[in-house]
């Protein structure tokens, strides 16, 4: 009864905490607009095509960490059985680090067109390359919760009941 309360009380208030942290994060990311290379109100060939990769880069990263939220569901839903502690909390680091690496990913593009309503250009703008380096670290971290999850879930699970082994034709030994 207290595992299930403690675990109720985590899935409603870490959306809670997560939205505080995001609105700080974004207050102090961005914050440096105010420096950098005049545009002058052109962007050049070379300025178009570096923006453009970094949006490309921003949504792969976006689109991998959302297609990780769907796995871990469609993983939960699938496994029905009891979690243990470490297995609930490797699947809500999962999740909170996909969330948490779409932020940044958001974050990111955020920086790159506050610059462009400056007029400027500072690819090397702390919020830039913060923004960018934060998302594929969660990104990262969040495939490495996963595969934490699953090696839990899937090799040590078998390995308790090593005692009894299986044959080809399914019966017991």
């Amino acid at each position: 009864m207290r595992k299930a309360s403690l675990r109720m009380w985590v899935l409603s208030g870490t959306p809670l905490l997560l939205a505080g942290v995001f609105i700080l994060f974004e207050l102090f990311f961005l914050a440096d607009t105010a420096e950098g290379r005049r545009l002058g109100g052109q962007l050049n060939d070379v300025l178009k095509q570096a923006i453009a990769i970094e949006l490309e880069v921003s949504k792969l990263f976006s689109a991998s960490a959302l297609a990780i939220i769907g796995v871990v569901a469609y993983y939960l839903k699938e496994r029905r059985g009891e979690w243990t502690n470490a297995e609930f909390a490797c699947a809500a680091a999962v999740l909170v680090s996909a969330v948490v690496s779409i932020f940044f990913g958001h974050l990111w593009m955020v920086a790159v067109r506050n610059q462009l309503e400056a007029d400027i250009h500072d690819p090397y703008s702390p919020s830039r390359v913060w923004s960018e380096r934060l998302q594929y670290l969660t990104l990262i971290l969040s495939l490495g919760w996963f595969g934490l999850l699953v090696f839990r879930r899937e090799f040590l699970e078998s390995r308790s009941g090593a005692g009894a082994s299986t044959p080809a034709g399914g019966g017991k030994v």
